[in-house]
């Protein structure tokens, strides 16, 4: 026995499967990113510093360090527009020796993702993103 049903449902239940298949398939990892590069101070690698990535549209963000010039973010990021930041390392405790020439040769321009002029596009999949600073 065949079952019929009519054009108009016939229609409904494709157009909704079609709606299910779509939604399943953004559901994957097509949206998110991961991001590695250099840093570079006069065309220098930058010894030690912090890079900031910061989502403008969700006023979050994240930072990994930068060692000998390199970085990788340490989880994936959401595909988008960034803006970003490059500050000196992280002031150390008070019973640590520490030179100041880092935390000098990092102008404070870059310090703020406002300030910065610097951004990053995050698309799926593997992104490199290099950033030139100048003093």
């Amino acid at each position: 026995m065949r079952c019929s049903f009519p054009e108009s449902i016939r229609a409904g239940i494709s157009l909704g499967l079609s709606v299910v298949v779509v939604v399943l398939a953004g559901c994957g990892n097509s949206g998110i990113g991961e991001v590695s590069g250099t840093v570079t101070l006069d065309g220098a690698p930058l010894s030690e510093g912090i890079v900031t990535f910061e989502d403008p549209s969700r006023g979050i963000g994240q930072s990994t360090p930068v060692k000998a010039g390199s970085y990788q973010m340490a989880g994936a990021l959401k595909v988008g527009e960034y803006k970003v930041a490059v500050q000196p390392p992280s002031a150390p405790s008070p019973m640590a020796s520490r030179s100041t020439a880092a935390a000098a040769a990092v102008p404070s321009r870059y310090s703020q993702p406002v300030t910065s002029g610097l951004t990053a596009t995050v698309k799926a999949g593997t992104n490199k993103a290099d950033f030139k600073l100048t003093k």
